[in-house]
C-alpha cells in the first residue's frame, strides 16, 4: 500500500468519479495518517470478528464496517464524505486481503458506500 512522509495513500479501490475536489488529482485522494489507518483496521477486525459464526466472511467484514462508522459517527457527531470514504477504503484493503480480488473490491465499492450512507442517515 502506498505509504510516504506517515501517510498512508488509501484510495487504491475508490473509483474516480468518488474522489472530489477543485485541486490536483493528487491532493483529492483519500488518505490517512498511518496510526489512523491501523486503527482504523483493527477496529473493523474487531467488530468483524464479534459476528456470528453463522455469518459469511463477507457479512462480518461488512459488519466491522458499519460498526466502525457508527463509533466514528458517535464520537464526533458527524460524518463527512471523506470520513466515509476512508472508512471504505479501509474496508476495501481488508477485504482484499482475505482473497477478494482488486476488481471485485472496485465493483462493490460504490455499492457498499451507498448502502453505508443509507444506513447511517436513516438511523
Amino acid at each position: 500500500m502506498p505509504y510516504s512522509d506517515g501517510v498512508v495513500a488509501t484510495s487504491r479501490f475508490c473509483p474516480m468519479e468518488l474522489l472530489s475536489g477543485d485541486v490536483e488529482l493528487l491532493a483529492a485522494l483519500n488518505g490517512e495518517p498511518l496510526e489512523d489507518f491501523v486503527k482504523d483496521c483493527k477496529l473493523q477486525l474487531a467488530f468483524a470478528n464479534k459476528a456470528t459464526e453463522q455469518s459469511s466472511l463477507h457479512e462480518a467484514f461488512i459488519a466491522g464496517l458499519m460498526a466502525s462508522v457508527m463509533e466514528h459517527q458517535a464520537r464526533s457527531c458527524k460524518l463527512t464524505m471523506k470520513d466515509y470514504l476512508l472508512h471504505m477504503d479501509t474496508f476495501s484493503y481488508l477485504i482484499n486481503a482475505c482473497g477478494v480480488s482488486a476488481d471485485q473490491v472496485v465493483r462493490m465499492y460504490p455499492k457498499v458506500l451507498e448502502s453505508v450512507i443509507h444506513t447511517i442517515e436513516n438511523h
